[in-house]
């Protein structure tokens, strides 16, 4: 997952000094663009308390998304095996 991480917000950088002529112009939308999802990951600002508008950028953050990846692959792993020592815990 972190190695994961690295790559999108490596090509996420990439891109933004792609698309920009110069160093100083690429360090304002890259300082702004990482300052809004750093603040909208659920961490520094709750889900409950981010405004409507603006809270479809935690579906944008790799932070989030990759995070709610591996909590559901969790538990559909503790599902599975809960239900599988239960099965065989009934047969016995």
């Amino acid at each position: 997952m972190s190695f994961t991480l690295t790559l999108v917000m490596s090509m996420f950088f990439r891109s933004v000094g792609a698309l920009s002529r110069s160093l100083s112009q690429a360090l304002v939308p890259a300082a702004l663009l990482i300052l809004a999802l750093v603040l909208y990951t659920g961490f520094a600002i709750p889900t409950r308390y981010m405004l409507g508008w603006i809270g479809w950028i935690r579906y944008l953050n790799p932070c989030v998304t990759l995070r709610q990846l591996s909590e559901s692959s969790l538990s559909l792993t503790r599902l599975g095996s809960s239900s599988a020592g239960s099965s065989t815990g009934s047969r016995a």
